[in-house]
Order: structure tokens, then C-alpha cells, then sequence
């Protein structure tokens, strides 16, 4: 069990609270036990916060794909270093392999920056953080999980609960794709990220994920735009907030925002149809959230 692994680190978790300077952090961070912070990093990177712990999913990118957001060269070096408040991260996940999500060198770094920090993926994405020159525990700090469709593999670290989750990326492609959903709760804050999926509502329905008091669901965007939509989030996720993500850059070609034509005319159409929803767009934007 991962959390039997990582229990060696407990006192470096709990002096590492107690050395780390807010006031020098630029990205602004809350620790009050009532309250979260979501950093957007990039297309579906997120940094989620809460009481002292942190995670990173689909974070630690560099090439990217265009025409979707990634971080500055300075940003994404914050991030590999684990320069506060990215040092808080216990836990670095990847949905997918693909280069807008993850990158094989940049996770190796943060970890090798990060002593605290664990990496779960697909076995693909592991093999190749593993292939990397590695630090002497990196094997123990690297964990493929594989779980059957419909079901959940478990994993836990230091007050923080993994769920995860195999959520295809679409049942034509070829050769298939494996994607993860992460299903993350800091003591009590839930949060759920779908990664790339293309699942249907019944799909998703059979986690039973409606009854787990989601406070924020990241969700694609392509799932929001689609016939079965609405009901997705309200019948098979019911979050709290919702958060659309892998959305493209303003100056993509209007073929990446269908079936709108624009980057505005698409957050326009989810807005209405999704009152409430955030979009973040530009890398290190934060919103707060607040307590149910």
C-alpha cells in the first residue's frame, strides 16, 4: 500500500510546513482549513491546495501540443523545482501520456526536487519516468495503477485519499489510449478530474461518483459541449463547482472550438448552459473555494 510507503516521510511533511514562507509565494496560496485554492497551469493542469498539502495533475508539461495553453518557460521551472508553494505537492499525477499532459523529464525533476512527492500514471507514463537517470528511491516514488473499467484502485497518502479511475479516451482509437480519472480528497476537499475521456453518462454512472459530495469536477470541455452534457454533471458527477478544461488558445482555428467558431463563442455557450462554471485561461490564474 502506498501509504505504508510513504510513511517514512511524515516528519519531513511536518517540518516542511513549518519552514515554508507564504509571503515569498507569487502564486497565492491558501492554507486556512476552510478554504481551497485551484491554480490552472495549462490546458488540464491543475495545482489544488488544502490545509497544507497540495497535488499536481497533468502539470509537469513542456512541449505541449498547439494549440492548447501551457506554461511559461519560467513557470513550468517553478514547477520542476518545486518552488513554493509547488513543494506542498504530495502527490504528482498524470492522466495520460500525451504531451500536453505529461512529460516524462519534467516529473522526474519535480520529484527529484520534491522528496515528498509520489507520481501515479498509466505503466506507460511510469516506464518512461523510470527510464530516466534516477535518484536512489525514485522506483519506490513512482506507482502504475490500472484499474479494470467500472472500478477504482486505491491509493493513500499522508491525509490525502486517491481514488482512480480507467476512463477511456475514446473506444476507435488505434492504438488505444489508456486515460485515468482521479478522484482526490484532502481531508474532506474532493475533487475530480476526468482527464481526456470520451465515457459515456452510463459509464460514468456505474462509479456511483454523484453520491461522493464532489466539491469541484474538471471535466473537457468536449463533454460539456455534447448532447449528454448536462446530464453528465448532474446526474453521474453532481460537483459542487464545475471547471472546464483542454480548452484552446484564443487564436486556434475556429475547428478547435466547434460546434462553436470561437474561443468566446464557446465560453458563452458553457456559461449559459453551465451557469457558474469556471474557465480559467491564462497559466497560474487561481480561484478560491470556499467551504460547502
Amino acid at each position: 500500500m502506498l501509504s505504508g510507503v510513504l510513511d517514512r516521510w511524515t516528519w519531513f511533511v511536518a517540518m516542511l510546513l513549518l519552514v515554508a514562507s507564504a509571503p515569498e509565494v507569487a502564486v497565492s496560496q491558501s492554507v486556512q482549513p476552510d478554504s481551497a485554492e485551484i491554480t490552472y497551469i495549462g490546458n488540464e493542469g491543475f495545482f489544488i491546495s488544502y490545509a497544507g498539502r497540495g497535488v499536481l495533475i497533468d502539470a509537469l508539461v513542456r512541449r505541449g501540443i498547439p494549440p492548447y495553453v501551457k506554461a511559461s518557460d519560467e513557470q513550468r521551472e517553478r514547477i520542476e523545482t518545486a518552488d513554493p508553494p509547488f513543494n506542498l505537492a504530495l502527490l504528482v499525477l498524470a492522466t495520460h501520456d500525451h504531451a500536453d499532459h505529461f512529460d516524462a523529464g519534467a516529473v522526474w525533476r519535480h520529484l527529484d526536487h520534491n522528496e515528498l512527492s509520489v507520481f501515479v500514471s498509466t505503466s506507460s507514463a511510469v516506464a518512461r519516468v523510470r527510464a530516466t537517470p534516477s535518484t536512489p528511491d525514485l522506483e519506490e516514488r513512482t506507482h502504475v495503477a490500472s484499474p479494470a473499467e467500472g472500478q477504482r484502485e486505491q491509493f493513500a497518502v499522508e491525509g490525502i485519499d486517491l481514488d482512480v479511475l480507467n476512463l477511456h479516451h475514446g473506444r476507435d482509437r488505434n492504438p488505444p489510449v489508456g486515460n485515468l480519472g482521479f478522484l482526490v480528497d484532502i481531508e474532506g476537499f474532493r475533487v475530480l478530474h476526468l482527464g481526456d475521456t470520451e465515457v459515456s453518462v452510463e459509464e460514468l454512472l456505474a462509479y456511483g461518483l454523484a453520491g461522493e459530495s464532489i466539491d469541484v469536477a474538471f471535466v473537457p470541455y468536449w463533454q460539456l459541449t455534447s448532447s449528454h452534457g448536462i446530464r453528465m454533471i448532474e446526474e453521474a458527477i453532481a460537483p459542487r463547482l464545475l471547471v472546464a478544461m483542454h480548452i484552446p488558445v484564443a487564436a486556434a482555428a475556429s475547428s478547435y472550438f466547434e460546434p462553436a467558431g470561437s474561443l468566446q463563442e464557446l465560453s458563452e455557450q458553457l456559461e449559459e448552459s453551465y451557469p457558474g462554471i469556471i474557465i480559467l485561461r491564462e497559466p497560474f490564474a487561481s480561484v478560491k473555494v470556499g467551504p460547502r
